[in-house]
This record gives structure tokens, C-alpha cells and sequence, in this order.
């Protein structure tokens, strides 16, 4: 979006857009945030202490549980295989994050992240692919992904008739937040087929 003459299609997995509420109080954490840093920041030039570490809520613990914790956060819906990959990759995740925290790096939240500025100024084809279940799980608990995908695709309003985006629904099995795990041959041939029409008509 950040130079859209350089794009020539945009392709979305699970496109998920957060509510105002979420959005709003995403927003104003980040703001607390950035002014205690910076009172931080003050209070350590004061005392020469240059750190600029941030706390990080994941603690390793003796007895493993930071490890054994992340397991059956997934467990209810994913196949042993397909987690144990995703505990794997999580685990990885809070490793890092925990060494970019200690050198005072730190990474925004999803409801802070401005999709409607990003999406304003995509010209391009777009395809969003979705999961059917994805959209279950998340209205169950209360995220709304179904009505908020409409609130999305909103986003893209500046595109012509023509280039409105196209929604392509994948099923179960799978189809769930891991889709690009679950349903790679379908996602492929669905990708596939919207780049080379994209080609075709440039």
C-alpha cells in the first residue's frame, strides 16, 4: 500500500478486521505505552542507565511450564501433527520477542495496526481467501470475523467496480485460523488461478 504502482495484486488469508472497541482501546494502550516509555526513557538518562529494555509477560519458569502452557492453547481444534508445528513456531516467537524486548524493541498490537490507511491506497486486484471454520470459531468466541470481513472489504472503496475484492471461501476440512497449513493445495490452485488472470489483463 506504501507505493501501490509497484503492486500488481494483493492476495489476503483469513482477512480479519478488528472491531472499533478493540481498535479504539488498542490505540489508546499503545499511547500509555509510548508516554511511560518516554518517562522511562528520562528516568534512565537521569541515573545513566541506558537500558531501554521492555518487561515481557512470558517468564521462563523451572519447572517448564512456559513451554507446556502453549500446547493446549490450540489443542481444541488442531491435529497433534499441525500443533505440535504451531507450539513449535510459538515458542520460537516468544524467544524472540523476549530478546527484541530486552534491547527495547517492541511490536504493535493488531488492533493498533492501521488496515484502513493501508487499504485506502491498494489500486490493485484483491482476493481475499477464507476459512469456513476460521469464521466459526471466531464468531463463536465473539470476534465477529464474519461481520467484520464486510467492514473490511469496506476498506477498499477507492478501487473501481472492476477491481472490487473477491471473497473465496475454503471449507473443512480444515479451514480454520491455519488454513495456509491445513488447505495448501487449495489455496494454491485458488491463488494460482487469480495471479494469472491478474496477468492476463495487464
Amino acid at each position: 500500500a506504501r507505493y501501490p504502482h509497484r503492486i500488481a495484486a494483493v492476495v489476503c488469508s483469513n482477512l480479519y478486521y478488528f472491531p472499533l472497541k478493540q481498535r479504539q482501546e488498542a490505540l489508546q494502550k499503545q499511547q500509555e505505552q509510548r508516554q511511560q516509555q518516554e518517562q522511562l526513557d528520562e528516568s534512565r538518562r537521569r541515573s545513566n542507565n541506558i537500558t531501554n529494555a521492555i518487561p515481557d509477560s512470558w517468564e521462563l519458569r523451572d519447572d517448564g511450564s512456559h513451554i507446556n502452557d502453549i500446547f493446549p492453547k490450540r489443542s481444541s481444534w488442531l491435529t497433534k501433527e499441525l500443533n505440535t508445528r504451531c507450539t513449535l513456531d510459538n515458542l520460537h516467537y516468544n524467544v524472540k520477542r523476549r530478546e527484541r524486548y530486552q534491547q527495547g524493541i517492541a511490536i504493535q498490537d493488531g488492533p493498533a495496526f492501521a488496515l484502513g490507511k493501508a487499504c485506502a491506497h491498494v489500486t490493485c486486484p484483491v482476493l481475499c481467501v477464507q476459512g469456513q471454520a476460521a469464521h466459526q470459531f471466531l464468531d463463536a468466541i465473539g470476534m465477529q470475523m464474519s461481520d467484520q470481513l464486510d467492514e473490511a472489504l469496506k476498506l477498499f472503496d477507492n478501487q473501481t467496480t472492476t477491481t472490487k475484492p473477491r471473497v473465496v471461501t475454503l471449507k473443512p476440512p480444515g479451514s480454520s485460523i491455519n488454513m495456509l497449513n491445513e488447505n495448501a493445495p487449495e489455496w494454491v490452485e485458488t491463488v494460482e488461478a487469480f495471479c494469472q488472470e491478474v496477468s492476463s489483463q495487464r
